[in-house]
């Protein structure tokens, strides 16, 4: 079930909350970057406290180094399309990031 929460986490923070605007902003202003980092910290975090309200501490842990590699992926993003302008093969590629560290932690 906690898989589960991790992916409709990241889908929310990625798809759902995230507008087209802040992925301009994000490319351009590192403020943006953390403040979505921020953002899919906090998604996870709720998520994965309703499964699990007596490991807050650990909840929070496992938020957090996905955040931090979230924001990591996301700027590799951002320098591989200022580099090689391919969007299509940057959105397949941080997809793919995205869900290995998920499972990695998961696992």
């Amino acid at each position: 079930m906690a898989f589960i929460y991790m992916v409709i986490a990241h889908i929310l923070g990625d798809f759902v909350f995230q507008t087209k605007r802040l992925v301009e902003l994000k490319a351009k202003h590192q403020k943006w970057l953390i403040l979505h980092s921020l953002v899919q910290f906090l998604l996870l975090f709720i998520l994965l406290s309703l499964l699990y309200p007596q490991n807050l501490v650990i909840t929070a842990g496992f938020s957090l180094i996905i955040g931090v590699f979230h924001y990591c992926i996301d700027l590799s993003k951002i320098l591989y399309l200022k580099k090689y302008k391919k969007p299509y093969l940057a959105f397949i590629l941080d997809q793919i990031a995205h869900l290995i560290v998920i499972t990695g932690i998961y696992l």
